[in-house]
């Protein structure tokens, strides 16, 4: 299974205990691919404010730091196997179905008498 993280949008506090621009909310994705098929997690973080101590200025950060303070905030290596055994169930039914058909209106027509007076008939 290939991972690449991405970051979509950072929310800071304009000022919090003197420091400016602090990150508090992050959304933030796992996009999971194997085998040509595809499935995003899109997971918005709320990231704890505590100790400012060895605070790092914004424009400073990489996502890879981000990412890590994201998943640690989300309860760490547990969060990451629990949403990759759902994604990896959406990869494997994505591969299931793409040599499938699907045929709509099998059934043919129905008459529908709602509320025209006629008898039209609509697809099922």
């Amino acid at each position: 299974m290939n991972l690449a993280h991405k970051l979509y949008q950072i929310s800071v506090h304009t000022e919090y205990q003197g420091q400016p621009d602090v990150v508090t909310v992050v959304r933030w994705g796992i996009l999971y691919s194997r085998d040509g098929f595809e499935s995003l997690a899109v997971i918005d973080t709320a990231l704890p404010l505590g100790d400012l101590s060895n605070f790092t200025p914004i424009e400073q950060l990489q996502k890879e730091q981000i990412i890590a303070w994201c998943i640690e905030a989300q309860g760490g290596q547990g969060f990451l196997d629990r949403i990759t055994v759902y994604h990896t169930m959406q990869i494997e039914e994505k591969k299931r179905r793409a040599n499938t058909t699907t045929y709509e209106g099998v059934l043919g027509f129905a008459k529908d008498n709602s509320n025209t007076g006629s008898n039209s008939e609509v697809a099922l």
